[in-house]
């Protein structure tokens, strides 16, 4: 059984590896790279996994208190945990089961690594960070939303670290520094 989903997951990679770079040597853009990888990795396994996602609290402003509500979701249960990874932040680019959320319509994950020292490299696009809602608030919110979703459900995960279209940014939208990691 255990092997049988390893394969599953390398197919799943390969697959998943090969259309990315068809399309990259291609020059075209993914419609929506989060829904290709969902149907995929259900493809491999009927089974799911329970997950925990962080979403931010409407009103909350303070990162201290009650600044973001959880909500149970379930995913394809893929061995790899940087297929996990992506599974979890398609949802929470999906937003609330009552249709709220703190990312832009746009959004969209670049890539994602797992790194040996536990830093799991989180590679937007730059239409989500121009998509951002003004403010520090909304920010705040994609920052910790993923950064706690993703040490919550995969213990591999120590701390996050945002990249922007591949790049190191100072900011994603002008106000909290990504320059360092998000533990």
């Amino acid at each position: 059984m255990a092997a049988g989903l390893v394969l599953a997951a390398a197919v799943a990679t390969f697959v998943l590896f090969s259309l990315e770079r068809s399309r990259q040597l291609s020059g075209e853009e993914a419609s929506d790279p989060v829904d290709l990888e969902t149907q995929v990795l259900e493809a491999q396994t009927d089974q799911t996994l329970a997950v925990k996602l962080y979403f931010h609290r409407p009103g909350a402003i303070d990162p201290a208190r009650g600044f973001l509500i959880a909500e149970d979701r379930e995913i394809a249960a893929i061995d790899d945990p940087a297929l996990r990874a992506r599974q979890i932040i398609g949802e929470l680019f999906r937003g609330r089961s009552n249709g709220a959320g703190s990312f832009p319509e746009q959004a969209r994950l670049r890539q994602f690594y797992l790194l040996e020292d536990g830093t799991a490299v989180v590679d937007l696009s730059q239409e989500t960070a121009a998509g951002l809602r003004p403010g520090i608030t909304s920010e705040l919110a994609v920052i910790y939303s993923i950064t706690r979703s993703l040490r919550e459900n995969l213990e591999e995960v120590e701390q996050v670290l945002f990249l922007v279209d591949g790049q190191s940014q100072s900011t994603l939208g002008g106000h909290v520094s990504i320059a360092d990691p998000f533990r």
